[in-house]
């Protein structure tokens, strides 16, 4: 019985080679045991980061405020933020492009 099929020499068009996809398993295989190898030795104590407020005002303050008591509302408010800048400079290199000349070429066939 065969699970899924990997064509062989496909490309661009959607389904991965078969080089990238024992690649990306490689990967993924490293990304899973490396916690694994590197923890557990000695005793185990509980990492603790806390941000000093000290000489801090504004944004920075309140970023450092919500790090020290909400990290996952941090990381998620982080993570929006690089999102929306993303998004920007996106929008600004075009416009410089388009402004240059350059078009925009077409990725649907």
């Amino acid at each position: 019985m065969v699970i899924f099929r990997i064509r062989r020499g496909v490309g661009p068009r959607g389904c991965l080679s078969r080089w990238a996809f024992l690649i990306a398993l490689v990967a993924l295989a490293a990304l899973l045991v490396t916690p694994v190898l590197a923890g557990g030795h000695g005793e185990t104590s509980q990492l603790e980061h806390v941000v000093t407020e000290k000489g801090k005002s504004g944004i920075s303050l309140s970023l450092a405020q919500l790090y020290n008591q909400q990290r996952f509302l941090y990381a998620v408010v982080v993570t929006l933020t690089m999102a929306v800048l993303g998004m920007v400079v996106a929008q600004v290199t075009e416009l410089v492009l388009k402004l240059l000349g350059a078009k925009r070429s077409s990725t649907s066939d």
